[in-house]
């Protein structure tokens, strides 16, 4: 399964338990697929950086993100 993941749902599952924990799961078990702009992803480090002040959980991420997400140009469209 492909998914685009808002920005809130990304954040609340690093941080809490519940659904989107159990979304971020999913991902990590490689279950389903995340996809991802480079607009998307710079709003993830963004918001994820302004929460992580020392920068590690941001880090973390965004080198999981890079590895595991499917990144598309900002002008593509997900076909649905």
């Amino acid at each position: 399964m492909k998914v685009v993941l808002d920005t809130n749902v990304f954040i609340s599952g690093i941080f809490w338990s519940g659904p989107p924990h159990k979304v971020l799961s999913l991902w990590v078990k490689n279950r389903i697929t995340i996809l991802i702009t480079k607009k998307i992803l710079e709003e993830y480090l963004r918001v994820l950086g302004e929460i992580d002040k020392s920068g590690k959980i941001t880090k973390k991420w965004g080198a999981f993100i890079l590895e595991n997400g499917s990144i598309l140009e900002d002008s593509n469209y997900v076909k649905i």
